[in-house]
Parts: structure tokens; sequence; C-alpha cells
């Protein structure tokens, strides 16, 4: 599987353990591994305090409570619950392993109004007529129930974030709170089913889920007047590969004298902006902004500010017709910051569901390891506000200009009949 950035913080708690890590810990050892987070976390972090302001004195009760020997899958689980305090969306620890032998759910899933819903099959056994049937229980516990477990896991600024993010990793994620399932619950067609699915190893998951197998880059003809570009990641891309590929298909987007372009960002969880200035520069002659970027001083106040403004680079085969941005809860980061230069600066119109990044909060990431568990950990570098941020909006997700329950795609697709 290709490790990308941008799951770092989502498939980082799920992680299968590696050789060095120990299989328990002692008080000090424990102690060590929560001082260094906290002490990296205050060296990189602008402002600690946002979202956790007593985050020293819940760090010291965590301390308080270890006892003299601590299973390393313990001290995981509760260096990853603290990390998710801090809110951000880039703050986090990997919490434990899951062995690609693990046995979990044999399907995808898709959400719609909080909801979760079987998407595909990914077991020869798994019946295909179970698809589009709403989960309402596992092993006999509310779906509800079992996604509030779930979510302190799953980390992220706004709920509709955290769901997101659950629903991209559903069976890494009911394994970790629920273990092996035995019975799934459904509901299909008004009445309710229980069902013992086929489980499969955690790796053929990762080789068969559409999350982690849709591709980074992609570019469809829909008909002839409309194309579709699919951007699923912006993080350990090849610049010269990305390059060709823009080049290649605003050629053809250009030869094909194409009227209609749909970019679907509900895939992409952020990575590197470069790549969305790329593509920018395809859509648009004109310098756009995008976000403030502040530090903090000692006494928490904001320095230092910078509007990021970008002027695009010259692109011969620019695009001039209707551009259409889809987005979901799950766009965030630096595909977030994308579509806030969209927003603001009126490059395209915005179709689907309010993003995962809310119009102001905490960007960039830097990665760690601690000394002694061994476990990934990362904090957020920067504080932000997109252009566009009001006090009344900056906990919210960026909107979309036409906010749509339906999907998104089929939206436009119908839209441009």
């Amino acid at each position: 599987m290709n490790k990308r950035l941008t799951l770092l913080f989502l498939l980082g708690l799920l992680y299968h353990q590696c050789p060095g890590q120990p299989t328990s810990l002692s008080k000090q050892q424990a102690t060590q591994d929560v001082e260094f987070f906290v002490k990296t976390l205050e060296a990189k972090h602008p402002n600690p305090t946002a979202n956790f302001p007593n985050y020293r004195a819940y760090k010291d009760s965590l301390i308080a409570s270890f006892s003299a020997s601590i299973a390393s899958e313990d001290f995981a689980k509760t260096i990853c619950l603290y990390a998710n305090l801090f809110q951000d969306g880039h703050t986090f620890a990997s919490n434990m392993k899951i062995p690609d032998t693990a046995q979990v759910l044999p399907f995808d899933v898709a959400m719609k109004n909080n909801r979760f819903f079987i998407l595909n099959s990914l077991h020869k056994d798994f019946s295909t007529e179970y698809k589009g049937a709403e989960i309402i229980g596992i092993n006999g516990t509310s779906i509800r129930d079992v996604i509030n477990l779930a979510m302190p896991f799953a980390g992220g600024e706004t709920e509709a974030h955290q769901l997101a993010r659950l629903a991209y990793s559903f069976a890494g994620f009911v394994y970790r709170v629920m273990g092996e399932i035995t019975e799934v619950n459904l509901q299909q067609e008004g009445k309710h089913v229980s069902i013992r699915p086929p489980l499969i190893d955690r790796a053929q998951w990762l080789q068969k889920s559409i999350s982690t197998n849709r591709p980074v880059f992609d570019y469809q003809n829909i008909d002839e007047k409309t194309s579709l570009i699919l951007f699923t990641d912006m993080s350990n891309l090849s610049k010269k590969e990305f390059s060709q590929f823009l080049d290649k298909t605003f050629q053809g987007i250009k030869n094909s004298n194409t009227e209609n372009l749909i970019i679907d960002l509900r895939h992409n969880g952020g990575g590197n902006f470069l790549y969305g200035q790329m593509l920018l520069a395809y859509l648009t002659d004109k310098p756009y902004t995008v976000h403030n970027k502040y530090q903090y001083d000692m006494d928490g106040k904001k320095t230092n500010p910078k509007m990021f403004e970008i002027k695009p680079e010259n692109q011969k085969n620019r695009f001039v017709g209707n551009v259409y941005f889809l987005t979901s809860p799950y766009t965030y980061s630096s595909a977030a910051s994308m579509i806030a230069a969209v927003k603001f600066n009126k490059i395209g119109q915005i179709i689907g569901t309010p993003i995962g990044q809310p119009y102001a909060g905490f960007i960039d990431m830097t990665t760690f390891t601690l000394p002694n568990s061994k476990l990934l950990c990362g904090t957020s570098t920067v504080y932000y506000e997109y252009a566009g941020a009001t006090d009344s909006n900056k906990n919210l997700g960026i909107e979309p200009d036409v906010d749509t329950a339906e999907d998104a795609l089929s939206y436009v697709l119908d839209k441009l009949k």
C-alpha cells in the first residue's frame, strides 16, 4: 500500500507494530514519553491552549494514573486520546497495532446524514444483496454507541470530519473498539436483518478497500461537453509526474472543446498545497488569496500575519469554461485550502457538503517518534484564517455554493443535461 502523509493521522492510529516497539513500558518510560510529547508540542504548536486550555493538568493526571508497568497497547490508547483532545486535526498519536491477520469487516461503508450504509463487498462470500443496507448495530451494540466509542480515536476539528474519517476506515475503527465481529444488524427495505459476515484479514482490506485504492489523480471524459478530474491526494506525489498529467489533461480538454470541468475533491484529505497551486494555475490567471498564517507571542497574541497570495504561472492550455468543485466533510487540509481559494476568489462553483476544515484553525504538520514506546506522533505548526473568515464562521467548515444531500457528481451531471 502507498503510505501517504495524509493517512498518517488516520491509518497511523491503526498501525501495525514494528520490530523494536516494546510490549510494555515502566511508569518511568511512560512518563518520559508523555513529557516528550508535550515538550515537542509546546516547541512546535502555535497555541496548544486554544482548544485544550488545561492540557498540562490533564497530562499530570495521566502520569499519576500510570501503574508500575503498562502494556504498550494501553499506553498507546491513552496517548492517542490525549493527542486528539487538542482538536486541531493535525495533532495525533498512533494508538495501537492491528495485525495484518486481524479479522475485520468485509466491506466499505458510505455515510449519509450521519448514518452508515454498506457500500460494497470485499469478500467473495459476502453477498452483494446487502449493498445499500443501513448498519444499525454491531455485536449487539447500537451503531450510535459504536460510533461514540470510536469518535475519540478519530480526531478532527468538526464532528462531520470525524465521522468522515470513521467512514474512511470503518473496518479498522470498529475492530479497534469492538474486536472481531460476530453479528451485524441491518435495516434493509424497512426490515431488520441480522447477519454473520465472513471476515477478512486487515491486509486484504487494505488491498481491496475503495478508500485506500482510489487513483491519486485521474481524468475522464463524461461526454462531448463535460470532463471530470479526480484528485484524491496531495502528498508523496511526483511534481514532474503531476505536471505531465496536468499538461496532457488540459491539452485534451482544449482539443475536445470541453465546456464544463468537474474537479472531485470529496476524497482528498490534503498534503502539499503546491499541487493545488499547480491545478489552479490551469483555471485562473488572476492572483488569488488563500489564508493568513500566524504564529503567537508569549502572551498568546497573534504575530507575523501574512496573507498567502499566489500569482498563477502562465499555462497555455488554461481552461475558460464552467468549473465545478465537489466537496465533502473528508475534504481537508491542503484540499481545503484549494476550496478556500476557490470560494473567496470565485474560481468556480462548489457543490456538495461543507468541508471538514473550518475557516480558522491549525494546519501544517510535523511528525516525531516517542523515545520509549516508539509511537509515531505529529503536531500542527501553524495557525491560519482562511480568506473570508469571520467571528461567526471561524469554527464552521467552508460551505459549498450548493449544499446538497444528493451525490454531488450526480447533481452536477443532472444539472448539465
